[in-house]
Parts: C-alpha cells; structure tokens; sequence
C-alpha cells in the first residue's frame, strides 16, 4: 500500500495536530505510558504488544521516526485501541471520546494540508468492554469526573 510521505516542512503543522489533540481535557489520561508496575497490571504487557501514549508519540516525531504520516496516525490510533483492549467500560468511553476527538483533528489537519492521499487507520475490531465491579473507582483506578464527562 502507497503511504504519503512526511515533507520536511510539515514538521510543525503536525505538532500542531497533536497540540489540538493534546488540549482536549480528557488527553491527559493519555499524556504519559502506562505505568503498569505501578498500577500492579502484572498482565498489561502480555495484552498489549506495543505501547503508545500521546508523550511517546510527539518525542518519535521529534525524533524522526515517523517517515510517513500513516505510521504516525497508525501510532496515534494504537493509543485509543490499546486502552480499549486494556481497560475497563468507563476508560473504554474515553478513549472513543479521545478518538473522536483525533479524528475531528486529523480531518481539519489533512483538509488544511490538503493531503487527501493519506489513508488514516481504522480503529482495531475490539469486542465490548468487560465489565468490572465498581470498586475500580473507590480504588482509583479511574478519575469519576472524566469517565462521566466522556460518557456524555
């Protein structure tokens, strides 16, 4: 499959679409990886084979990883997915609430750009969510205020 790729002077359009992306409240779930230990997800890296966070996606960019805007739309979409898989149904509300939120900006980027060639990724066929008790929120593991905001 043909990808597009990234022009030299595209550079800081890009990071403004990540700055657009990044001002949405609910991004800042998303700013930094997983801390797995931390959080004692003991099973986090057997379920999730790349890990991806809005911080790690901008320093690739910064980077030079990204030759083509495919592999980084394709990194920025494995976010929404990998939290989808992982987590429980309010954390699976905010990453479609984020996705949303990407693919609002990934539009305006490629319209602005006038990069109509570029193929942006699908999200990831995912079964629903499963459902968890509600000690997950007492146990904060999740941030009550966000989870309601992104099932609005």
């Amino acid at each position: 499959m043909y990808e597009v790729q990234i022009q030299p002077g595209h550079f800081n359009a890009i990071a403004g679409l990540l700055d657009a992306i990044e001002k949405d409240p609910n991004a800042e779930e998303f700013m930094e990886p997983v801390d797995w230990q931390a959080l004692e997800l003991h099973s986090y890296p057997q379920v999730i084979s790349k890990m991806m966070d809005l911080g790690t996606l901008r320093k690739n960019l910064h980077a030079g990883q990204y030759t083509t805007y495919e592999a980084l739309l394709r990194d920025l979409q494995l976010i929404w997915d990998n939290c989808k898989l992982f987590n429980y149904p309010g954390m699976y509300k905010l990453a479609n609430c984020m996705e949303k939120t990407s693919k609002k900006e990934i539009k305006k980027f490629i319209d602005a750009m006038a990069l109509y060639s570029v193929n942006v990724p699908a999200p990831a066929n995912l079964p629903p969510p499963m459902k968890r008790k509600r000690s997950s929120l007492r146990a904060g593991l999740a941030k009550p205020e966000r989870v309601a905001k992104a099932a609005k």
